[in-house]
């Protein structure tokens, strides 16, 4: 997906996630903090020690890993 794509850049209330997968932490870092909201970060991957690496370097206000946040009205 393209990064300056509308679902990437804006706010987009409803039920909808964004997946993409990064070569390097350096990648994925910089763009995840490239955004004007940061409540929420969630990082999937199969290196629990590189998830939390990553993590600490997110401008966010919570970080899941391997977690999803869910809001039931």
């Amino acid at each position: 997906m393209a990064e300056d794509a509308e679902i990437i850049r804006q706010e987009i209330f409803g039920p909808v996630a964004v997946i993409n997968r990064f070569e390097s932490e350096e990648e994925v870092i910089k763009l995840a903090n490239d955004t004007h909201y940061g409540l929420m970060a969630g990082i999937f991957a199969q290196d629990i020690t590189r998830a939390m690496r990553v993590s600490t370097e997110l401008d966010s206000g919570m970080v899941g890993i391997d977690a999803v946040s869910t809001v039931f009205w």
